[in-house]
């Protein structure tokens, strides 16, 4: 508020604030609440998931947030992806074959799972021709391994997701798992590849959109 000499307040200085604070007032509660959850998620609190954005959410940021978990996720795959087809000397199945121990690969295997569900989920999300192109290619892939999947406690689920039985995976020998998930040609190398061009493209995305939207909803400069 504007105080000009001699102590008077104008009407204009007044109107101004007051429509500067109205502005403000006039978000609704979801889309505080949608912005905060963005932020929270950037910042890397890993609670945020598909499962909880908001049905009401207006359908701008629910976009923004389904493609920021889904670069995430796809970063997820890409990582313990990595790890489970690298093919070195001192790779996890290498030093799994000299340990007779598979607890790491379990513990890898296990992790990219849960990113790559995460990333299938996400990407569901989207009514995009992309994403359908691509959930299908994932879906394609997990059915054409579904019996070697199934013999280390894996199964595919309808849209190409995957469960996981513990038990059956801590027992799994370390040959098997080497067929499904070590090399660039194994099942998990092709998931490689995809969800690095899925990364990419969401980050892309995300990026482009980002400020568009923070401006269109939680900008209150005058």
């Amino acid at each position: 508020m504007r105080i000009l000499r001699g102590g008077n307040v104008t009407i204009a200085a007044r109107n101004g604030a007051s429509r500067r604070q109205n502005q403000r007032n006039s978000v609704n509660h979801t889309g505080n609440r949608t912005y905060s959850r963005i932020l929270a998620y950037r910042q890397g609190n890993k609670k945020l998931s598909a499962k909880n954005i908001s049905s009401d959410t207006n359908t701008d940021l629910k976009n923004e947030m389904y493609k920021d978990i889904t670069y995430n996720a796809a970063k997820g795959v890409n990582k313990y992806a990595e790890k489970l087809t690298e093919t070195e000397k001192n790779s996890i199945f290498e030093q799994g074959k000299k340990s007779n121990n598979t607890k790491e690969i379990i513990k890898n295997v296990s992790d990219f799972i849960k990113n790559y569900n995460n990333m299938v989920s996400c990407m569901s999300k989207f009514n995009l021709s992309e994403n359908s192109r691509e959930l299908q290619f994932l879906s394609n892939c997990a059915e054409k391994e579904k019996t070697a999947l199934s013999t280390v406690g894996i199964t595919v689920l309808k849209g190409g997701k995957l469960t996981v039985d513990p038990r059956v995976l801590s027992k799994a020998n370390i040959e098997d798992l080497e067929k499904i998930f070590n090399g660039n040609s194994s099942f998990c190398g092709q998931i490689l590849e995809k969800s690095i061009q899925i990364e990419e493209k969401n980050n892309s995305n995300s990026m482009k959109n980002r400020n568009t939207i923070s401006k269109r909803y939680f900008d209150f400069s005058i």
